[in-house]
């Protein structure tokens, strides 16, 4: 399965989160370097909590203004799996991004082409078949990775 940089972003930006929750419980642990430097210093230990906790939210905080709506990344899940999805996958309010849906779920000639295909090849596919789906799958695919605003 083809790994995007948007999955690399959304799990940093998720261990930042874990981390920051692990610091502010009094947990530095995971910073093996400055355990062992602080380990090989008698009676040594961390004083600074709150200093790295409010460091890691400030990570946090850049990555939501460098890549805005990565926590609606699941709304996207239709694109990578659209055969083994629910239907509610899209949601019932857009007919007709739904209608388009459910041509490609129940069409078993587009299904062996996904299980064959690049996701990119396979969006622009089904182009004149699903429009609507096709644009929307292709733009979040070919997105380029970019720290540069």
């Amino acid at each position: 399965m083809m790994h995007t940089a948007r999955d690399k972003v959304a799990a940093f930006k998720s261990k930042i989160q874990l981390y920051q929750k692990r610091v502010q419980d009094g947990d530095i642990t995971f910073f093996t370097e400055m355990m062992t430097l602080l380990g090989s210093m008698p009676d040594a230990e961390c004083s600074f909590h709150d200093e790295i906790s409010t460091h890691l939210l400030a990570v946090n905080d850049a990555i939501e203004s460098y890549f805005p709506g990565l926590n609606d990344y699941c709304t996207d899940a239709w694109i990578y799996r659209p055969f083994s999805l629910k239907d509610s996958a899209i949601s019932d309010t857009d007919v007709a991004a739904k209608v388009e849906f459910y041509q490609i779920r129940k069409d078993s000639q587009l299904k062996v082409d996904f299980a064959e295909q690049e996701l990119p090849t396979f969006w622009a596919k089904v182009k004149d078949y699903c429009p609507i789906l096709s644009m929307r799958a292709l733009t979040m695919l070919i997105q380029s990775p970019s720290a540069y605003r």
